[in-house]
C-alpha cells in the first residue's frame, strides 16, 4: 500500500509541477513589477527629502520647495568631498543631470549623524560653516560665511 501511495504521490507531483512552475514564474514576475514600481516611488519620495545618514544639498532655497521635477536639483553625500567641481545634481526622479553643483548650493539638511563643514573653496579651504547633525538651513544666503551658491567642498567630522 505504501508503494502505491508513493507512486501515486510521485505521479501527482509530476502533473502539478508544470502548474506550480508557471505560477511561481508569474508570481516572481508580478513581484518584480511591484518592486520596480516601489523602487521608482521610493526614488521620488527620497529625491531631496534627505534620508537618515545623508548630508543633503539643494540647488534652490527652502529645499527646492515648489520646484518642478526638472528644477528639483539636489544631491545627498555621505562622506568628505574635497571638490564639488565635476559633481552633478540629481533631478526630482533621482537621475543625474547635466547641471554641475559647484558653487550652486542654496539650502542644506544634515541627517548624516556627523558635524559637516561646508567650505567656500575646494580642498576644505576658504570660509566654512559647520552644521551639526539634525541641522537644516533653508537659505545659505542668510549666512555670513560660505553663503548662497558658494560651497565647493564638504568635510565630515564624526
Amino acid at each position: 500500500m505504501r508503494a502505491k501511495a508513493r507512486l501515486l504521490g510521485t505521479a501527482l507531483g509530476a502533473l502539478l509541477l508544470p502548474l506550480s512552475v508557471g505560477t511561481t514564474a508569474h508570481a516572481a514576475q508580478s513581484a518584480q513589477s511591484v518592486q520596480s514600481a516601489q523602487d521608482e516611488r521610493t526614488v521620488r519620495i527620497m529625491a531631496g527629502s534627505c534620508s537618515s545618514g545623508n548630508f543633503c544639498m539643494f540647488d534652490l532655497v527652502n529645499y527646492n520647495a515648489g520646484s518642478t521635477t526638472s528644477t528639483n536639483l539636489w544631491r545627498d553625500i555621505v562622506h568628505d568631498d574635497d571638490n564639488f567641481a565635476g559633481n552633478h545634481w540629481r533631478d526630482g526622479n533621482g537621475n543625474l543631470t547635466s547641471h554641475l553643483m559647484d558653487n550652486r548650493t542654496s539650502s542644506i539638511k544634515n541627517e548624516s549623524g556627523c558635524r559637516v563643514y561646508l567650505w567656500s573653496n575646494p580642498g576644505y579651504s576658504g570660509e566654512n560653516i559647520a552644521y551639526s547633525d539634525g541641522a537644516w538651513d533653508p537659505d545659505l544666503g542668510a549666512r555670513p560665511f560660505v553663503g548662497d551658491n558658494a560651497a565647493s567642498s564638504a568635510d565630515f567630522s564624526c
